[in-house]
């Protein structure tokens, strides 16, 4: 069986060097005017149009005002506009306004390159294991995180 605390340091050391190669601690996200956090939620939205606000908080793991804060900030910028939802009033669906989308698919183009120089010289099949195994790595942790909050094993 292996060792757990092994098992640990080995994550740990990967996101020690992974983090800082991806450029995710930096202030801003790839050379934008956005942190990786606005960036995230300004592609997310444009992956799901016609989300909520509370969609996004919970997909990206947000605090709500901050999440409120970010938001104001794009519909300012105009790069975001909100509806009320048909059923719900009070309920805003989120859309990206075209100058968002283009925003968003330049921030998408730039991750893009960013990963592709990474994997610059490994082949189509080495690429293909990466994804999978990263695939792999969220179903886990996913699990994880349900068997904890459920107490189940």
């Amino acid at each position: 069986m292996p060792d757990r605390t092994q098992s640990i340091d080995k994550i740990r050391y990967f996101n020690r060097h992974y983090v800082p190669m991806m450029g995710l601690l930096d202030q801003r996200y790839l050379g934008s005017s956005y942190s990786t956090m606005e960036a995230d939620v300004l592609i997310e939205i444009g992956r799901c149009p016609g989300c909520t606000a509370r969609d996004i908080a919970e997909e990206l793991k947000l605090d709500k005002g901050y999440l409120s804060r970010i938001l104001h900030r794009f519909e300012k910028e105009g790069l975001l506009s909100r509806t009320p939802d048909a059923q719900d009033a009070r309920c805003k669906r989120l859309e990206l306004t075209a100058p968002g989308r283009d925003e968003a698919a330049s921030l998408t183009e730039e991750g893009r390159r960013l990963v592709g120089d990474i994997l610059a010289g490994a082949s189509d099949d080495e690429c293909a294991e990466v994804a999978d195994a990263m695939k792999r790595i969220e179903e886990i942790v996913c699990l994880s995180r349900n068997r904890k909050e459920t107490g189940a094993r």
